[in-house]
């Protein structure tokens, strides 16, 4: 039914046509008794139309209709309306919605501006659609560390009552955490990467890799910092799992390998009792003659073939029992330092000149200095032994020890024969010696090796026949052992 009421003769109309926003007058009806160009354009028909019908193709008002409360209260509204336009087709806009009062300061219309939304949320249910489903847990985090967004996947995982901070729904603390990659994006505003351990809602373990990069919404202010995090759980386990199966591995393999040259230990040692036999053999007819140059030569090959026993049977049993490692903080430049010391004046005897090149501002790490230092003196002694049986002239060990990337790293490099495809096959082999009879046992290595797993390192090499060797030693600090003291190192 058409109002009596004569069409709104608006001011400055021009203009009015020419905002670019569909705007239309309501009267107390409900009725649209004015509208601009754009409105009109886009909703034919429009005149004296109740604003329900033309808008939601209703019969009566709108629940919670933003224009009736702007009558009531003369209030100043934005409302978000889903509106069937003339193409039939569902359109969001953002509506303001105004009073008008008139001179006696009553509100005989209300005018609503509306701006047609429906690209951007499209957009934005797109944009959450794939924030939603993305394969990893994504948060956004203010500089107060309260997680102002997060997906899908976040929220299943994470999300625990009442919790509203990154450190309480990531890991159930009362504070930052100490580690925390948000803190070093918000500081320098580039992205961090770290592995991080959470509880997740059921309050089991989480491993994850975080990466935290920086969100600059308003100038070059860091405002907010995104997380996503990958859950590597079953990653970690598959490596404690096959760390577990080599630890095992080295064990049988010990204990294999004890009881398969238990008859090669019997003969080393029946070839030592033979030279112990010997020497007493020189000493007696020394005091026979009272001969004392006799008896002093004799006593030498005693001492040389009672350390030899020592030698032997000490390595051997290390080995059997696959002794605990024993932690402390250590100084890995002064390890180093002491193995090059050690045999220094061996070297020089032999004619191979010792160097060491050494980075003097590495930290204290947790260590067995004991266990690195019987490492590095098996890979010294091994490059003296290559040297010495090398023809060249000039011949050179350089040790060396520095950190870079967070790893600890020792290297041996020798030019002496260096090894053949065969040997290097076999280095690591058990009781695999290249040295002569009754000169080593072939543990050493093995026993190197077993030390450097220990420590949650690796011990590598290149080698060349006739050009030499290098052994490396590489031990991550974040694999370290733990200390079992209250002592601490980073």
């Amino acid at each position: 039914m058409k109002s009596n009421q004569r069409p709104v003769d608006w001011p400055k109309k021009a203009l009015f046509d020419q905002i670019p926003l569909e705007i239309i007058v309501i009267n107390r009806e409900f009725e649209i008794v004015d509208a601009n160009i754009q409105a009109k354009k886009k909703y034919p028909g429009w005149r004296y139309k109740k604003c329900f019908e033309l808008y939601k193709h209703k019969k009566r008002k709108c629940p919670g209709c933003a224009a009736v409360k702007t009558f009531q209260d003369g209030k100043t509204r934005v409302d978000y309306r889903d509106n069937i336009d003339s193409d039939g087709k569902i359109h969001h806009k953002m509506v303001t919605v105004s009073a008008y009062e008139d001179k006696d300061g009553k509100i005989p219309y209300v005018i609503e501006m509306a701006i047609d939304i429906t690209d951007q949320v499209n957009l934005e249910r797109e944009y959450r659609l794939l924030f939603d489903n993305v394969p990893c847990y994504v948060s956004v985090i203010d500089r107060n560390f309260k997680v102002v967004d997060s997906n899908a996947l976040f929220r299943n995982t994470f999300y625990k009552k009442e919790a509203r901070y990154c450190y309480q729904m990531y890991k159930g603390r009362n504070k930052v955490c100490t580690n925390c990659s948000a803190i070093k994006a918000f500081h320098t505003g580039k992205p961090y990467t770290s592995l991080q351990v959470g509880l997740d809602k059921e309050g089991n373990k989480t491993h994850y890799m975080v990466t935290a990069a920086p969100l600059k919404i308003n100038g070059d202010t860091v405002d907010r910092v995104i997380e996503m995090s990958l859950d590597v759980s079953e990653l970690i386990r598959l490596q404690e799992k096959i760390k577990q199966i080599e630890k095992e591995k080295l064990e049988v393999e010990r204990f294999a390998a004890v009881g398969q040259t238990v008859a090669g230990l019997a003969h080393g040692i029946k070839n030592i009792l033979m030279g112990l036999e010997g020497g007493m053999y020189i000493v007696n007819s020394g005091l026979q003659r009272e001969d004392n140059a006799l008896v002093s030569r004799g006593w030498t090959i005693l001492q040389s073939n009672i350390a030899k026993i020592s030698s032997v049977v000490k390595e051997y049993l290390q080995f059997a029992r696959g002794s605990e490692i024993q932690v402390n903080p250590a100084d890995p430049v002064a390890i180093a330092r002491e193995v090059v010391d050690l045999f220094r004046d061996l070297a020089k005897q032999s004619g191979i000149r010792l160097t060491a090149n050494l980075q003097e501002d590495i930290r204290q790490a947790p260590l067995d200095p004991e266990g690195i230092h019987t490492c590095l003196s098996n890979l010294v002694s091994n490059a003296i032994d290559a040297c010495n049986f090398s023809e060249k002239k000039r011949k050179k060990i350089d040790v060396s020890c520095y950190e870079k990337d967070r790893t600890i790293t020792y290297e041996v490099k020798d030019n002496g024969t260096g090894m053949d495809y065969e040997v290097k096959k076999r280095i690591f082999s058990n009781f695999f010696t290249t040295k002569a009879s009754g000169q080593g046992t072939g543990l050493g290595l093995l026993v190197s090796r077993r030390i450097i797993y220990d420590h949650g390192g690796q011990i590598t090499f290149e080698s060349a026949l006739g050009r030499g060797s290098l052994f490396k030693i590489e031990l991550p600090r974040k694999r370290l052992p733990k200390l079992r003291t209250s002592e601490k190192t980073e």
